[in-house]
């Protein structure tokens, strides 16, 4: 697609003006509408804790009331699963945090994370996640979203599992599998982001159980 057309100039930002709150969702419809002739750039993504006085979002070229801005953001005390993706596998890690936990110590519970895991992660390797421009009826963009790249996918889902299985050869090598799949699958410019995950757990398996890697791999790492 084209580049994107550089953004008019900053006005000012607006700021989230009452007690801490989550964003849940986003009124897109209402947010054009709101928009006239500026271009407004959220700072605060779906799943975000909105602290008191913090900026939600940047005005450029135009001027909108923070009322009118702040009606398109829906809130509430807890993060929801309507428009926040990255919800589903932060409780995913978080389940197979607790089965790995000495206090729990369940790797068969991890795996079956990881197979869940990986079946929401490989139909996204390939998709376009930067879709982050709102254009209005006319094609110009009036409100730029705040979205989940594809590593903050990755981290969620994947690094504080991984290093909370190095001592479970089983989570490690499903593990393993799981990155060999996705690398398998992605294009290129998303591949590194997975390779040196994939190398990371290699090297805790190879590392901390070289019997069983040997045996796992046929023959030394």
């Amino acid at each position: 697609r084209p580049p994107a057309a550089p953004l008019p100039a900053l006005r000012r930002a607006v700021r989230w003006p009452h007690r801490q709150a989550i964003l849940q969702q986003l009124d897109l419809h209402r947010l054009l509408d709101a928009a006239g002739s500026a271009v407004i750039v959220l700072r605060a993504g779906i799943g975000d804790t909105l602290q008191e006085g913090a900026p939600v979002a940047d005005l450029h070229g135009g001027e909108v009331t923070d009322a009118a801005v702040l009606g398109g953001l829906v809130t509430g005390p807890e993060r929801t699963f309507h428009q926040d993706p990255l919800f589903a596998f932060r409780l995913l890690a978080d389940i197979g945090l607790r089965a790995l936990s000495p206090a729990v110590n369940d790797p068969a519970t991890a795996v079956q994370v990881l197979d869940t895991i990986e079946s929401l992660l490989v139909p996204l390797v390939a998709r376009d996640l930067d879709v982050a421009e709102v254009a209005d009826g006319a094609g110009t963009v009036r409100v730029v979203l705040a979205l989940p790249s594809w590593d903050d996918y990755l981290q969620t889902a994947l690094d504080e599992l991984i290093e909370s299985a190095s001592r479970s050869p089983m989570v490690l090598l499903r593990a393993r599998a799981l990155l060999t799949s996705l690398l398998n699958a992605a294009p290129p410019q998303r591949r590194s982001s997975i390779a040196w995950r994939l190398r990371h757990t290699e090297q805790l398996a190879a590392g901390g159980f070289p019997l069983l890697w040997r045996h796992a791999t046929g023959g030394d790492p």
